[in-house]
């Protein structure tokens, strides 16, 4: 229980930080309201993290040395089962799985954005 409130908690830190990631009071939005239709998707904002191209991430399991509820996905002191199949390690790797980090971004960005990276697994000593 401890470690899908812990990959819950995680995944809503990214979250806010996607959300909330321009910092001047001035809300720039990413595409400029004609009130007409436009396949232009380029971005105005996005000060620090890039709305398109490729970006590399590291992706961090932890579980805690003390925790001992077992779950399907993820037994105790081992990496989850799904690690492997997160995020792609190369553009062409190309995972359709719904649950994977980098066809999710790909799919929602409409192609503009690949997430690549590596994914690890680290068990706390205390």
């Amino acid at each position: 229980m401890l470690k899908k409130f812990f990959f819950i908690f995680i995944i809503n830190i990214f979250s806010i930080i996607y959300l909330f990631g321009q910092t001047n009071s001035t809300f720039l939005c990413g595409v400029e309201n004609t009130g007409q239709p436009s396949n232009d998707l380029t971005q105005v904002g996005g000060k620090y993290i890039t709305s398109n191209g490729i970006l590399k991430a590291l992706v961090v399991f932890v579980s805690f040395r003390d925790d001992s509820n077992n779950v399907a996905d993820w037994p105790v002191g081992q990496p989850p089962t799904f690690m492997n199949d997160f995020i792609d390690e190369n553009i062409n790797q190309n995972s359709s799985n719904y649950d994977n980090l980098t066809n999710f971004y790909k799919v929602m960005s409409l192609d503009q954005l690949k997430i690549i990276g590596n994914a690890i697994y680290v068990q706390t000593p205390h």
